[in-house]
């Protein structure tokens, strides 16, 4: 989302940059546990987004 570089390295940290998988459509709002429903955002947009969507129907 923000384009920040999200390095393995910092993978399962609490580091801003960490990157973590995040559920495009959240699971909460009927979303699938998918690859077509994930991306990867820095751990800071994805706490930023938290269960956000904005999807068509919600």
């Amino acid at each position: 989302m923000c384009g920040v570089p999200t390095p393995e390295e910092l993978r399962g940290t609490t580091e801003s940059a960490a990157p973590e998988l995040d559920h495009i459509r959240p699971l909460s709002k009927g979303g699938h546990h998918s690859k077509e429903n994930t991306q990867l955002l820095c751990r800071s947009c994805n706490l930023d987004k938290s269960d956000k969507w904005s999807g068509a129907d919600g």
